[in-house]
């Protein structure tokens, strides 16, 4: 547990609060007076020693793939291609890839993960050319298409 006053950039005469407590770490830019650093250093280091301080919450999570690759479906394949080309792209993805990774978030599927999956499907005898469109409709939803 600690909580430390340090200027940010060194000598720049702005003061900087820091805050590392049970793995969490945090920091707060206070100004140009370091006595009123100090203050605020004292305040939260007495609230931690009481546990009546809260770190800010983590930042909200990644949706699934299974909603993610939805929405993509549905505001950009549905809408900008062939009806065909829908079915097929929401057939792969409910065929092979949501049951694999469909409830992972986003950010925590690893290429190998992805790599492993096409190698299964390789091994169950799908056809280099449906692993080719399987790989394409994974790396399908970008992250700013399904952002609003």
């Amino acid at each position: 547990m600690g909580v430390t006053v340090r200027q940010k950039p060194k000598g720049s005469g702005v003061y900087w609060v820091f805050i590392n407590h049970q793995g969490k770490r945090a920091s707060k830019k206070i100004g140009t007076d370091e006595d009123v650093a100090n203050q605020v250093a004292n305040t939260i280091d007495a609230k931690l020693k009481l546990g009546q301080y809260e770190f800010e919450k983590p930042k909200s999570q990644a949706p699934k793939l299974k909603e993610y690759a939805s929405i993509w479906l549905e505001d950009y394949i549905k809408p900008l291609r062939r009806q065909s080309t829908y079915e097929r792209y929401s057939d792969i993805l409910n065929r092979y890839v949501f049951p694999a990774l469909g409830k992972k978030p986003i950010d925590k599927i690893k290429r190998g993960e992805i790599r492993n999956l096409l190698l299964n499907l390789y091994k169950k005898g799908l056809s280099r050319s449906m692993l080719c469109l399987v790989r394409d409709v994974i790396s399908g939803p970008s992250p700013d298409v399904a952002r609003n």
